[in-house]
Parts: structure tokens; sequence; C-alpha cells
């Protein structure tokens, strides 16, 4: 069967519409998933990106209180004896954290709130290094010692007049308690 020449003229002219129909409607979806993603990417990481913000801020918040108190802390003497647990008594500190110690640059702690049953020392502890070094620190979450279970441990140094570490004071989060964490 032979096609007649407006049959193939025809034809040509609706296979070249299809093609540049097709080439269009391509690069418009390209064009369209694109910019869909990028507003579906901005819309997650915005929630994301505020309770990140939110949660910096509070952290930042609680090493702040427990600088105040480590300034407070120096005129206290790091031995073990009735003053260093009267003083975390009074330091007003554990309504904000689930544990609060304070730590000899030995590593040792030499008292906490709430009390541990046998004497730890967390001398290993990176955490424990940084503020030992002078500077507040943040953990990862390891498991406490105390509780055994999964904790944020924020420490700050407790330095004397000349400005020497003399010992840390350290607050404890535990993960599996609501808390400033969530």
């Amino acid at each position: 069967m032979r096609l007649s020449l407006p049959t193939k003229s025809a034809l040509l002219t609706t296979s070249l519409v299809l093609a540049l129909l097709g080439v269009t409607a391509a690069w418009q979806y390209r064009q369209v998933a694109g910019g869909y993603t990028a507003l579906l990417e901005q819309q997650l990481n915005g929630p994301a990106q505020v309770a990140a913000e939110d949660l910096d801020y509070k952290l930042a918040m609680h090493v702040a209180t427990l600088s105040r108190e480590a300034r407070r802390a120096v005129a206290i003497r790091f031995t073990r004896g009735e003053i260093v647990p009267q003083f975390l008594a009074q330091s007003g500190l554990r309504p904000m954290f689930d544990g609060i110690a304070l730590i000899a640059t030995d590593g040792t702690i030499l008292a906490n709130d709430p009390p541990a049953p046998t004497h730890l020392s967390i001398a290993d502890r990176d955490y424990f290094r940084r503020a030992r070094d002078g500077q507040p620190s943040i953990s990862e979450p390891p498991h406490a010692r105390t509780s055994g279970e999964a904790a944020i441990l924020l420490t700050v140094p407790v330095k004397d007049a000349n400005g020497s570490v003399v010992g840390v004071l350290g607050g404890g989060l535990n993960l599996n308690r609501p808390n400033v964490l969530g």
C-alpha cells in the first residue's frame, strides 16, 4: 500500500508535533520536579533547623547555668566532706538536670546528686578531660556510669582566682526521661 503525498505530509507533521510535545513535556517535568524537590527539602529542613536551634539554645543555657554555679563552687574545698554535698543541694541545679556532680581534677566524683552507691572515676571520659583542660563540654550520649542509662553530660571547669582549674562541675540529662531534650 502506497501512501499519498498529503497522507505522508500529515503523518510527518503529526510525528513532529508529537515529538515536540514530548520534548516540551519532559523539559517541563524536569523543571517542576526540581522545583518541587527543592521546595520539599526546604519544608522538611525548616522544622528540623528550628528544633536544632532550639536545642542548641537550651543546652547553651544549661551550660551557662553550670558555669555560674562553677564560679560559686570555687569557695568550697574539693575534698570529701559535708560541704561538697551541701553545695550540690543548695546549688539549685537539681531541677534542671537529672543528676549533678562535683569532680576532682583526677576524675574522682567527690559528690553527686542523686548519690551514687559507689565512688566512681570519669578520668577516661573525653568530656571530663575537655572541662579539666578549661573548656565547657557537652558529651556524646554515653551510658552514664551512675545509672547505666544513655545521657548527655555537660561539664564546666571550676577555676580558682588565678584561673587554674581546681575541679569540674557536671550535670547530666537522661535520654530516657522527659527533660529539656524532649
